[in-house]
This record gives structure tokens, C-alpha cells and sequence, in this order.
């Protein structure tokens, strides 16, 4: 599974089709539960610790698209609202940054 991000929506996808619509997520969606989260994550450093993310909460539906795993059912998110650690300097006492997307 890979993600693929177009400026508006994310789109989820993945090689294998038969896989998609087994996967809870798919199941969740197609029975009208739209409300989504994605995070993404990485380790930034070692030595010192130091990790930074994103996650977007938002709402999502299946689509059928082109996309980066070929012709075939994504799942596409709209981002409503994102947090993120480690990404923007914070200020003292503070490790999150939290934004509304329109």
C-alpha cells in the first residue's frame, strides 16, 4: 500500500486489488463510515531521538482512478484537519502544531 497526495486529496492504493476491499478500512468505508485518519511518520535522527509526523483526520470515499498502482479503486481522503510534532519549531512547552484544512 502506497499513498499518493494531489494538493487536495490523498488517495490510498495498493498493488494488489484483490487485497483492497478485504482490508477493514475498505469494508468501514463502503458502509458509510467516512471518518478517516492518516498518519505519517518518520525518524528524523538517532542520536539525538528525534521523531516528526503528521496525522490528517478527514473524511473519505472509494474511487475508481489512474493512480500511481494503475487503473483501479483507491481510497480518497479530504484532510479536514492535520496535527503534527516535529515538523514546524515549536514553542517552549509546546510539540504540536494543529491546523483546519478547507
Amino acid at each position: 500500500m502506497g499513498f499518493e497526495w494531489d494538493g487536495k486529496y490523498f488517495y490510498i492504493g495498493t498493488h494488489d486489488p484483490s487485497f483492497f476491499p478485504m482490508t477493514q478500512r475498505y469494508k468501514n468505508i463502503s458502509r458509510g463510515n467516512a471518518r478517516v485518519s492518516l498518519v505519517v511518520d518518520d525518524l528524523e535522527s538517532v542520536d539525538p531521538w528525534k521523531v516528526r509526523g503528521i496525522k490528517f483526520l478527514g473524511k473519505a470515499e472509494i474511487v475508481e482512478r489512474a493512480g500511481r498502482f494503475g487503473q483501479g479503486k483507491y481510497i480518497r481522503i479530504a484532510p479536514q484537519v492535520s496535527v503534527s510534532w516535529g515538523i514546524e519549531p515549536a514553542k517552549e512547552g509546546q510539540w504540536v502544531s494543529r491546523k483546519r484544512h478547507q
